[in-house]
């Protein structure tokens, strides 16, 4: 019951609320996976411009994506205008993917070792 009772209070959708479960429930530490999650975090960003914006980014200088895009040199932005995702993003996508798995998979290491001592 108590699970239950956590699970329904977390926060947040998709990624955001499935991290907070793994920290909360699973006691992960995801605070080693740096630079990758919030790269991924920002991709998230992307994937819903593109799908729920057209890939028209937001007009707002300030927006989190907008630095995402004008920080990232695999990505061109304005704001209130179509990202484009240059040929080396694709790339980057993969490293950092393989990047947060590999210390993704660390940290279940370490949980199950806490789990079965």
């Amino acid at each position: 019951m108590r699970l239950f009772s956590i699970v329904q209070h977390l926060h947040g959708e998709g990624i955001e609320r499935a991290l907070l479960y793994l920290t909360k429930v699973g006691g992960l530490d995801l605070s080693r996976m740096s630079p990758e999650l919030p790269f991924l975090k920002s991709i998230n960003l992307l994937r819903n411009c593109l799908v729920h914006n057209g890939g028209v980014l937001s007009g707002s200088l300030n927006d989190q994506l907008n630095k995402f895009v004008l920080d990232n040199p695999a990505l061109r932005g304005n704001p209130g205008r179509e990202v484009i995702l240059g040929k080396d993003f694709i790339q980057e996508f993969i490293v950092n993917l393989k990047g947060f798995f590999a210390k993704f998979e660390n940290e279940l290491k370490v949980f199950m070792e806490r789990v079965n001592s």
